[in-house]
């Protein structure tokens, strides 16, 4: 059951990438899912779908534990943010098999995002990117990842369903190992994000 990246600063931020090798099973023994968390658990019917959605989880957990905080229940919102009973704690959760990653904040609301490049980003990439960051990307798929990562990062620590990812503006950047992105929502709100390429996956946070 192996950690595969943990970053975090003191208790105030972190995020922790989690390998999944493990049956639904084994996962299950490792988690304490209250009611609720079962009966969202069981309506998924995809095997693969459950094994993230239960990783993500223990992911969390194990951030939990590393940076010394209490291991607080994950409810989620109207708009399927998830959220804490501790409001001062903000949390976000990706997957993308086989790989799942939890991130916390006590500062601010926090987004993240996991992607394996996949040539759909750039068959796609009309819907989700600007002309201009169109053409900064040049077709690099690397790069194509990288955007819709950190667009995925914003929309889910700006928390509103109903954003356009066309209403993310992200400023021109050099494609680096890792490295920050400026972007605008909507023209008012400005947010930087942070990136990083592994040769397993890409990760956007903010």
């Amino acid at each position: 059951m192996p950690i595969y990246q943990l970053n975090y600063t003191t208790n105030q931020y972190g995020y922790l990438v989690w390998y999944i090798e493990e049956s639904e099973e084994e996962l299950l023994r490792e988690l304490r899912l209250n009611v609720e968390e079962q009966a969202t658990y069981s309506n998924f019917l995809h095997p693969k779908r459950r094994l993230e959605w239960l990783a993500s989880r223990l992911a969390y957990q194990k951030l939990c534990t590393h940076i010394q905080l209490p291991c607080l229940t994950i409810y989620k919102s109207h708009n399927g943010r998830p959220y804490l009973t501790d409001d001062k704690i903000h949390i976000s959760l990706s997957h993308c098999f086989p790989f799942a990653v939890a991130a916390i904040n006590q500062q601010a609301p926090i987004g993240i995002d996991i992607q394996i490049p996949s040539h759909k980003l750039q068959i796609t990439q009309e819907k989700y990117l600007t002309k201009l960051e169109i053409e900064d990307s040049y077709q690099d798929l690397e790069k194509l990842c990288i955007c819709w990562c950190t667009k995925e990062a914003i929309y889910k620590a700006y928390g509103h369903k109903a954003l356009s990812f066309q209403s993310i503006n992200l400023a021109p950047f050099r494609k680096e190992k890792q490295g920050t992105i400026h972007a605008q929502v909507l023209d008012k709100h400005d947010y930087i994000v942070h990136y990083y390429i592994d040769p397993n996956y890409i990760l956007a946070w903010c």
